[in-house]
């Protein structure tokens, strides 16, 4: 198997769990993304650095802030009174 092949795999079958709003990408021992699997097109994202047990590389999980913040905001306008 290829360096990172088992890292590659588990981010690739997250990102699918995950669903459209999050990104998982895979970063070396460089921390240089080397693979990238999800994604979304806003810009704006909350990101958290994950270390792989028994790996030299890590993952990096990205949320699309955008969407989540409209998404609590039609929440919000949904539950006042009077709505």
């Amino acid at each position: 198997m290829s360096p990172g092949g088992d890292e590659r795999t588990f981010a690739k079958e997250l990102a699918e769990s995950l669903g459209p709003l999050y990104r998982v990408s895979v970063l070396g021992p460089d921390g240089r993304v080397e693979e990238t699997f999800g994604g979304f097109e806003g810009e704006r994202s909350r990101r958290s650095v994950v270390d792989l047990p028994s790996s030299d590389r890590r993952l990096l999980i990205e949320v699309d802030a955008g969407s989540v913040d409209a998404a609590t905001r039609l929440v919000r306008a949904l539950s006042l009174p009077g709505s």
